[in-house]
């Protein structure tokens, strides 16, 4: 399985809130930083969470949750 490299700092911290722990935190080809998540079951959870959140019918923020 591939990690996830976020670089959108909400989503970044949702990930933080929800106890996972980042790998890495580095800068990107375009100079924007990244923070790297191993991709595994609890992560794949959290990332449903967050697109539910943001795609779907929860509409509270993020910091909310």
């Amino acid at each position: 399985m591939k990690d996830f490299f976020i670089y959108n700092y909400l989503q970044a911290d949702f990930f933080l809130q929800h106890e996972l722990k980042p790998i890495q935190i580095g800068k990107g080809n375009k100079d924007d930083i990244f923070v790297r998540y191993a991709r595994n079951d609890k992560s794949e959870k959290v990332f449903d969470e967050w697109k539910e959140i943001k795609y779907g019918k929860d509409t509270r923020p993020a910091r909310e949750i």
